[in-house]
């Protein structure tokens, strides 16, 4: 089932970092699948996002059984799954070296 994109309102304390694959600055994307209303984030440019994150009661979400998401908690893991990077910035990466032997010798 396709996504019916819906208006939700997003706080604007709620921060949302750039995409990290072009450097557009992603956006919220109210949602509307099996009749319940939800919210994803994605970039306009390169389309990369994170799943939908739906409103209503989860029977396990991340190894927790019984979950439910009201608009804002959902708005929240949104933000929280979107921002989470493994390295920030190019400062964080580690330049190595290593020595290859030739097969031959």
């Amino acid at each position: 089932m396709d996504d019916e994109y819906i208006t939700i309102e997003i706080p604007e304390w709620k921060r949302i970092k750039k995409c990290p694959f072009c450097g557009t600055n992603a956006a919220f994307k109210g949602v509307k699948t099996y009749f319940k209303p939800g919210v994803k984030i994605e970039c306009p440019k390169c389309h990369v996002g994170t799943s939908r994150i739906i409103t209503g009661r989860y029977m396990f979400y991340k190894g927790k059984k019984d979950v439910t998401f009201t608009m804002e908690q959902a708005i929240n893991e949104a933000a929280d799954i979107w921002n989470n990077r493994v390295l920030e910035d190019e400062e964080e990466y580690e330049t190595i070296s290593i020595k290859v032997r030739d097969s031959n010798g």
